[in-house]
């Protein structure tokens, strides 16, 4: 058997990581949460812009701003501890262009067990997320479309049982005592009777086809609260002007909707927070099946006649408090059956906004992540 040396094994590494064709990097590993790059491939180079000297031979902290270095350190730990393959999505801003990737992480072992480098491969889905997003729009923008033929339907059909049931009446009241001279015209009430009868049931049953039109929004994944959470404060608050904490949680919702709400959520909370955000998320006190969402700041709070608990927002037009998509959020909330609240606030005069989604609770720790 032939030992290959350290720098052998990393020149097959490097060998075969030109070969697969999608960006590829390596990363040393010096010890608990402490990593440093150590080779991007040329497919990396050419999908991310970032020049592979610019990263080799320093660490996260070194290149990329603080909280997208915090969310790296995270990824790669949880590669690290778990020594097994680790994959996830994230949306990274590199060398000023934003992607969203499917990155998967593979740890190497030394003959003692222990993970000494880290092989990353990314899949640029950027396009498969934008198809998502657009996707959850139209979709929200369908289900508005679909209850309003709902009503229509609804409101035509009793609008015109009503009319039908006094036609009903009326040839009811003449057939009543009716004097047949054998010209046939008690056989035309009848008739008459029949068809008004037999419209009325039509009638019935476009109501309640109507009522039982829905559109399937039971799209649901496992998701990783605090990895979704995490990756939002990267990309919204890169730099780490805030402090934020995000619940230790692993849910079963509508993946989309949550990443659509809460970055929009949270972008809203970092123009009004002093210096800390919470997203938190919690099956207590939700309807069966549902899940609440929260998410705080310790700003100067929503103005006197929003303080109400539990009302439902109305976004402003916008230019106002609600500008960051705030109306296309509530919409989709509100598409799910769902509303978003203004809640008790977190933070003593700051403000907390909630929403609640389809979904259940896998698992939840007392802890929350610091990001």
């Amino acid at each position: 058997m032939v030992m290959l040396s350290s720098s052998e094994r990393f020149a097959t590494l490097e060998t075969f990581a030109e070969q697969i064709g999608q960006p590829v990097f390596i990363v040393d590993v010096e010890g608990e949460k402490q990593f440093r790059f150590r080779y991007l491939n040329s497919a990396h180079e050419s999908a991310t812009g970032i020049i592979p000297d610019d990263f080799i031979g320093k660490m996260p902290h070194d290149v990329v701003p603080e909280r997208v270095a915090d969310t790296l350190v995270v990824k790669y730990e949880t590669c690290r501890a778990r020594k097994k393959p680790y994959s996830y999505e994230e949306e990274l801003e590199l060398a000023g262009k934003s992607r969203v990737w499917q990155t998967t992480l593979s740890p190497v072992l030394d003959a003692f067990d222990d993970v000494k480098t880290l092989i990353g491969v990314a899949i640029d889905i950027t396009r498969t997320k934008q198809g998502e997003f657009a996707a959850q729009d139209q979709l929200t923008q369908m289900m508005r479309t679909n209850e309003e033929l709902q009503l229509l339907a609804s409101s035509t059909a009793q609008d015109v049982r009503g009319s039908l049931q006094s036609i009903l009446g009326m040839i009811t009241f003449l057939q009543d005592g009716f004097l047949d001279l054998g010209d046939q015209k008690f056989d035309q009430l009848n008739l008459c009777h029949a068809m008004v009868t037999n419209t009325i049931g039509r009638m019935d049953r476009i109501s309640n086809t109507a009522a039982s039109l829905q559109l399937d929004t039971n799209a649901k994944a496992d998701v990783d609260f605090s990895h979704v959470g995490l990756d939002i404060a990267a990309n919204a608050d890169p730099d780490k002007r805030f402090t934020v904490h995000v619940a230790d949680s692993h849910i079963h919702t509508d993946r989309v909707a949550v990443q659509m709400v809460l970055r929009t959520l949270f972008e809203n909370a970092t123009k009004y927070a002093k210096s800390k955000i919470t997203m938190r998320v919690s099956d207590e006190g939700a309807e069966p099946g549902r899940l609440n969402f929260y998410v705080s700041d310790d700003g100067s709070g929503l103005a006197d006649d929003l303080r109400c608990d539990g009302t439902p927002i109305v976004p402003t037009a916008a230019g106002g408090m609600y500008d960051l998509g705030m109306s296309t959020a509530a919409q989709l909330i509100t598409a799910r059956g769902g509303d978003m609240v203004r809640c008790s606030p977190d933070f003593e005069g700051g403000a907390t906004i909630g929403f609640s989604l389809p979904g259940q609770m896998v698992s939840k720790d007392a802890k929350a992540v610091t990001g």
